[in-house]
């Protein structure tokens, strides 16, 4: 199905986050799938746990656009640094926001390692400007006089 393992982790990601291809999810996800971010108390297990997560953003973010900045591959393991764009225009709801509708129009970006073998995703550690993000929303207000100087 996929010539490589960066290949199933640009179409999954494309596929998946960018086009709501659900189905995919259950053809490429290891059953006994994992996702770690460090911001979750618990891991999402399974493909379902993964559903729910992109389910989530792409609900909240109706015009998500995921674009893959780079793709690095080593053996069983895909390194992939994406960026995010999209209108938060309804709640957002994840084990680690819940986020009424704000309107506003966020870019945040992120890290996701994924070890791949056999032709599916066993696991994901993802790494992403949480903060960033949660300051677009309207999370925190930063005055001028409050952002660190660039000395």
């Amino acid at each position: 199905m996929f010539e490589s393992n960066k290949d199933l982790i640009r179409r999954s990601m494309d596929e998946i986050w960018n086009h709501g291809d659900f189905a995919l999810i259950d053809r490429v996800f290891a059953p006994g799938y994992v996702f770690r971010h460090p911001n979750f108390p618990e891991p999402l297990t399974g493909p379902d746990g993964y559903r729910r997560f992109v389910r989530a953003y792409r609900t909240a973010f109706p015009d998500l656009h995921l674009t893959i900045n780079d793709l690095i591959a080593e053996g069983d393991v895909v390194v992939c640094r994406w960026t995010v764009t999209g209108t938060h225009s309804y709640e957002l709801r994840t084990t680690s926001i819940t986020a009424p509708p704000s309107h506003h129009q966020v870019v945040w970006s992120g890290i996701t390692i994924s070890t791949v073998r056999d032709g599916l995703i066993l696991d994901d550690l993802m790494y992403s400007d949480t903060l960033g993000l949660r300051m677009q929303l309207g999370f925190f207000v930063m005055e001028p006089h409050e952002m660190p100087s660039r000395a």
